[in-house]
């Protein structure tokens, strides 16, 4: 005999926070959530330690800005996000951070992540750039991008993380064609 499955409770439900490096990435990645039918707001300025009190909303997504910071300010980039995430896990014991990260590898990509992964206390992060139906796909640690004149160019995504060690880092095989 089969036992009834619970019913989804949105209410027992972790939140999900979004961390962006800009407002558009913002607003993507929380649009997807509405599709399941969850509470979605992005806000422009994590601040306060009253998040939790402020949205009632089970996703919030935030964007801390970086993306056009200049090139030499990876340093701030990454203490922007580790701020965030900081406030973030004050406001909520039971969520899930979803580090949005550009997929043609724009702005602070390395710096970001490692922040969110450092800042989080998550023991690993898993970096999937990939956005195929905009011609941006990854295989063997090699992010290809083809933008819509054909042009064509590729990020080895291992040097985007030059502060850690080969051993630490690994590439997930593809999955076998059906």
């Amino acid at each position: 005999m089969l036992e009834p499955q619970p019913q989804h409770d949105p209410d027992r439900a972790a939140r999900i926070f979004v961390l962006a490096d800009d407002l558009t990435g913002a607003c993507d990645s929380a649009a997807a959530f509405l599709a399941v039918e969850r509470g979605v707001r992005v806000v422009l300025n994590a601040t306060g330690t009253d998040l939790e009190s402020r949205y009632a909303e089970a996703v919030l997504a935030f964007s801390t800005e970086t993306r056009s910071l200049s090139s030499d300010k990876a340093d701030e980039a990454a203490a922007r996000v580790a701020r965030t995430v900081n406030l973030l896990r004050r406001a909520s014991g039971n969520h899930v951070l979803f580090k949005k990260v550009d997929s043609a590898a724009r702005g602070h990509f390395g710096a970001e992540t490692l922040a969110a992964l450092d800042a989080s206390g998550a023991a690993l992060a898993l970096v999937a750039p990939a956005f195929p139906q905009m011609g941006r796909t990854v295989h063997a640690g090699l992010l290809s991008i083809h933008d819509a004149a054909g042009q064509g160019s590729t990020v080895a995504l291992r040097r985007l993380f030059p502060t850690i060690d080969d051993a630490h880092i690994g590439i997930l095989p593809a999955a076998a064609p059906a």
